[in-house]
């Protein structure tokens, strides 16, 4: 849960400083103004996912549910976890996935935002080989941003533009719905 409120404190000030500076232009055009509508569309989502969180660590009534599955698939010698986050309406609001390899771990999130998907990939390398989740001797951490739009992926990049990416490196959420539709069978 620390991980997760650090991400969505990460982001949420990313995307600030993002509208701040998008906010300041004098004319705006399409692409910019589309740019914009998604960042506030994302914090959003955030300020949302989070209050379904507070509202559990409050004392109230449970908002937030989760389950959990291992996908074993040919890729990885080790399965790969999935976390399906729901709100209180059954609807789904977010998809973890977790890769744990030898020299390093994947975790990728799917924010299922109501015009878009907006993706968020944190990669760890570390120092040697290691065959336990918990394992902590990183060398370097990697963080991406996409945002799926129909169709077409996006890259968010540092100055908040967003670029066309083809070769994208987390898993396509076609996939990652075939996954859930698979965890919600059991």
């Amino acid at each position: 849960m620390d991980m997760l409120l650090y991400k969505c404190i990460k982001f949420c000030m990313i995307c600030s400083l993002t509208c701040n500076v998008a906010c300041s232009l004098p004319i705006y055009s399409s692409s910019e103004k589309s740019d914009i509508t998604q960042t506030q569309e994302i914090e959003i989502y955030m300020k949302d996912f989070m209050s379904l969180y507070m509202s559990e660590a409050c004392g109230g009534k449970q908002r937030l549910f989760m389950k959990s599955k291992d996908i074993y698939t040919t890729d990885f010698d080790s399965p790969i976890e999935l976390t399906v986050y729901t709100n209180d309406k059954e609807e789904n609001v977010r998809y973890k996935v977790e890769i744990y390899g030898e020299t390093g771990k994947s975790i990728t999130d799917y924010y299922l935002c109501e015009n878009f998907i907006y993706v968020n990939q944190e990669r760890e390398y570390y120092s040697s080989q290691i065959l336990m989740k918990n394992y902590d001797d990183i060398l370097y951490r990697r963080t991406s941003d996409w945002i799926i739009i129909e169709d077409k992926v996006y890259i968010l990049q540092d100055n908040g533009e967003m670029k066309e990416d083809a070769e994208y490196s987390f898993f396509p959420i076609e996939e990652v719905n075939d996954w859930v539709k698979a965890l919600e069978e059991d």
